[in-house]
C-alpha cells in the first residue's frame, strides 16, 4: 500500500511525463508556424555558429533589417490598353439574333 505522499509524487511524475510530450498544437517546438510577427528568419550565417552563440555562448546577436528585392532586370511590360466599347448592334440587322 503506498502513501499519501507517494501516490501524490506519482501523479506529478505522471503530469511532468505528459507536459513533456505535449503532443497538442500548443508545442511549438513540433507545430512551428512562421510569422511576421513572432519569427525572426536568420540567413547567411549557419545554424551551428547561431547556437554556439545563443546557446553555449549565451552572447547577443544583433540583426539587420533584409534588403529590399531588386526589381526584375529586362523590359518592362505595358499595362494591357484599355477595353473600347463595341458598337450596339442594329436590331434590324438580319445577322444578329
Amino acid at each position: 500500500m503506498s502513501t499519501p505522499l507517494e501516490t501524490r509524487l506519482t501523479a506529478t511524475l505522471d503530469h511532468w511525463k505528459r507536459s513533456l510530450l505535449d503532443l497538442t498544437k500548443r508545442n511549438r517546438a513540433i507545430h512551428f508556424r512562421l510569422t511576421r510577427v513572432s519569427t525572426v528568419t536568420i540567413t547567411g550565417e549557419l545554424p551551428v555558429i547561431v547556437y554556439r552563440q545563443l546557446v553555449l555562448e549565451q552572447a547577443r546577436l544583433r540583426f539587420k533589417p533584409a534588403p529590399k528585392p531588386e526589381p526584375p532586370a529586362g523590359p518592362t511590360l505595358r499595362p494591357p490598353a484599355p477595353s473600347l466599347p463595341l458598337p450596339s448592334a442594329d436590331p434590324t440587322d438580319p445577322l444578329v439574333d
